[in-house]
């Protein structure tokens, strides 16, 4: 029988091992003693019996158990000598791993100092692996156990093992082996064996959990794909203070305007892998949770001094798992804006401070910072500074902003990126959800587009500006420490129809870059007490998340006067227009407002308004504007048009001009194509007039022939 100077190198005693792999080699030539020991004493029978296929016992297998006396009787292979060698080479085994240089991962020692294994749990640690790592040892434990057929090694395989150089406390080891308590269960044994009531306690199966086996193996991957280039100060800040937190069996819950940001923060905190755990992906059909999982989590967790991060969506599901998340050291909770009330009377407690949105010149440091990672060109007409002023988005939000950009950029192969093109990209990621109550404008006008009053033009430049630097004066002058509300921007638009109100809302959103949405009043107002307040606090809540422009049109049906309360209708809605008022004030984005009867608005609402902006019916020399330039280069005009006559005849807005032009051209190019012979468009004179014609008509207007002078021929 060979022994102790056999299976092991002592000249190496006090030699550091170079790798895992010698590690694990010694701790399988301890295995080979220990197997060797106990079949030589199994065995040792006249007959020379090994096995055969009836699992007969030999004789020297019954004396062992039945011809002694029972005080006498003794475990199978027990002899004080060969306890001394194998204690002798445990000691070795230990004596390398603490002469081992820190910069050599030995898996089997970490295993052991951080689920704190006694020897024993880490010879069954070690039972377990060895069916992983050569075929010859499942045959031994079949042959041990007395089931050829078994896959996996047993309790009873550890007990056989173990009092072949442990004399008493053989009962304590497997109690601790099978404690649920013990962080063992969860490595070694196997779980759907263990829930197995009937199954009888030794015959339960050593089953290595997998991500144990991959990390002993040297398989045991970081997620390294979780980049955090340009994470702004207040975040570093916070994940400053989450590493700092140290003692075992925190559960904290994160508070964030972004649950994304949360991933990067924790990341940075701790410089290691992220055990990101999302319970829906854990989720199985009929079992609840996927346990294997969640442990394999948790040993990542612990293997690596790290803490974990769980995603939740479905609070009961994460509660009835709380003694499962017990063994995890260190847990942080995130996943809403706020921590849910479920949370409240747990162990749960919130993060001091709440983590909120970057400010502008955060959101400066992250646009330059990942433009320059992702090796990004922007043309002449996007500024840095006014996408960091403009979008009060978070950290995640723009990182997929910008590699999005620039993924567009190397597939189109274009040397830099246009302002219209990342406009797209951004409006893709700021896609709102109103269920109806809002929708998308397509904003196509600008300030060369829309002909208003100088003063007029001005004020709403002005209300862009505000907007734009709005967090970065409040954070240099502190102008809205003292507001009550939001600091956002809310503007009305009042003037006959048509005379472009609408158009405005759509040059200031493409001024400032965000989408438009205008709110469908009819879908708000509803007449059971307490949905109109919902359907708008719905409203404000989607257009701070996706940051985009609310529109109001038609605003008077919302703010007319209400000081004559006859009944109840009328209290109540005086209090749902009191609560869109606040809601306008709270909100810290854009709400733009628009009405052609400005006299029958509150003025306690008005005041409330930033701005107040007058879009009056053009002059005669806007009109003559209008005509000419309504319609793009493309369309000709014949020579025959007198835009002169047209400005100075007709005081008709900008919105029936634009009408009337349409048509006309419309008209030109059914002539023009009509028979199949295509010749080039031109708008002609009598093409106008009857266009005119068509829209006065549907303005009410009384058509005399004599308006139209020379040109009522065409009538």
């Amino acid at each position: 029988m060979f022994g102790f100077s056999d299976y092991f190198e002592k000249e190496k005693l006090n030699t550091g091992y170079e790798s895992r792999e010698e590690e694990i080699k010694d701790s399988l030539n301890l295995l080979d003693m220990l197997l060797e020991h106990y079949l030589d004493k199994r065995t040792a029978s006249s007959e020379g019996l090994v096995f055969s296929r009836g699992m007969k016992m030999t004789e020297a297998e019954i004396e062992s158990y039945y011809f002694k006396a029972p005080k006498e009787r003794e475990s199978i292979g027990f002899d004080d000598d060969f306890a001394k060698e194998v204690n002798e080479a445990i000691a070795f085994i230990k004596n390398r791993e603490e002469k081992t240089d820190k910069r050599v991962l030995l898996p089997l020692k970490k295993i052991g100092e951080a689920f704190e294994l006694s020897d024993a749990e880490r010879l069954a640690l070690v039972i377990a692996l060895s069916v992983q790592l050569d075929m010859k040892y499942t045959r031994l434990y079949g042959f041990i156990s007395n089931e050829p057929s078994q896959q996996y090694p047993t309790l009873g395989v550890f007990v056989a093992l173990y009092e072949t150089f442990i004399k008493k406390g053989t009962n304590d080891a497997i109690n601790t082996l099978a404690d649920e308590n013990k962080a063992f269960r969860m490595l070694c044994l196997d779980r759907q064996a263990t829930s197995d009531t009937k199954k009888p306690f030794l015959h339960l199966p050593l089953v290595l959990h997998p991500t144990l086996l991959s990390y002993i193996t040297g398989d045991f991957t970081e997620d390294k794909n979780i980049d955090n280039t340009g994470l702004p100060e207040s975040y570093k800040k916070a994940a400053k203070m989450l590493s700092g937190i140290k003692e075992e069996g925190t559960r904290i819950y994160i508070e964030c305007d972004d649950p994304e940001d949360v991933v990067p923060l924790l990341y940075k905190a701790d410089e290691k892998e992220l055990n990101l755990i999302d319970f829906d992906e854990l989720a199985l059909k009929d079992e609840g949770i996927d346990i294997l999982k969640l442990q394999g989590h948790l040993i990542r967790a612990v293997l690596n001094d790290g803490r974990i991060l769980i995603r939740i969506a479905d609070i009961e599901k994460l509660l009835a798992n709380k003694n499962e998340l017990k063994r995890f050291p260190v847990v942080y909770i995130f996943g809403k804006e706020k921590m849910p009330s479920e949370l409240l009377h747990t162990d749960f407690c919130t993060m001091p401070k709440k983590l909120v949105l970057p400010d502008a010149e955060e959101r400066l440091y992250i646009w330059k910072s990942l433009i320059k990672e992702e090796n990004l060109k922007l043309s002449s007409d996007i500024s840095v500074d006014a996408l960091a002023d403009t979008y009060g988005f978070s950290y995640s939000r723009i990182k997929k902003i910008v590699k999005q950009a620039a993924l567009f950029v190397k597939t189109e192969k274009l040397d830099c990126i246009e302002r219209k093109e990342l406009l797209k990209v951004i409006f893709r990621f700021n896609e709102a959800n109103f269920k109806g109550l809002a929708t998308e404008v397509h904003t196509s006008y600008v300030w060369d587009d829309i002909e208003m009053a100088a003063s007029q033009r001005k004020r709403l430049l002005v209300a862009c500006d505000r907007y734009r630097y709005r967090d970065r004066i409040d954070e240099k002058y502190g102008v809205a420490k003292r507001n009550a509300y939001g600091n956002g921007v809310s503007v009305l638009m009042y003037g006959a129809p048509g005379t472009g109100k609408t158009m405005a809302a759509q040059v200031v959103a493409n001024e400032l870059g965000l989408p438009l949405y205008r709110v469908d009043v009819s879908q708000i107002f509803s007449k059971y007490i307490g949905e109109t307040e919902k359907n708008l606090g719905q409203i404000f809540e989607e257009a701070k998340k996706a940051n985009v422009i609310l529109f109001f049109d038609e605003a008077d049906a919302l703010f007319t006067k209400r000081t004559e309360v006859g009944d109840s209708n009328d209290r109540y809605a005086n209090a749902e227009t009191a609560y869109l008022l606040q809601k306008i004030e709270e909100h810290n984005g854009m709400t733009i407002l628009a009405t052609n009867l400005y006299h029958n608005f509150d003025s306690a609402f008005v005041r409330r308004i930033t701005y107040v902006v007058h879009i009056d019916s053009p002059d005669e020399d806007t009109r003559m504007r209008l005509w000419k330039n309504t319609l793009p280069e493309t369309c000709k005009f014949a020579r025959d048009v007198d835009f002169e006559f047209l400005a100075e005849g007709f005081e008709i807005s900008g919105s029936n001009i634009k009408s009337i032009l349409q048509t006309a051209a419309y008209m030109a190019g059914a002539r023009d194509f009509g028979g199949g012979k295509e010749k080039e468009a031109k708008i002609t004179m009598e093409d106008i007039v009857v266009s005119l014609r068509y829209e006065l008509e549907k303005l009410g207007r009384i058509i005399d022939s004599t308006d139209f002078k020379n040109y009522g021929v065409y009538l």
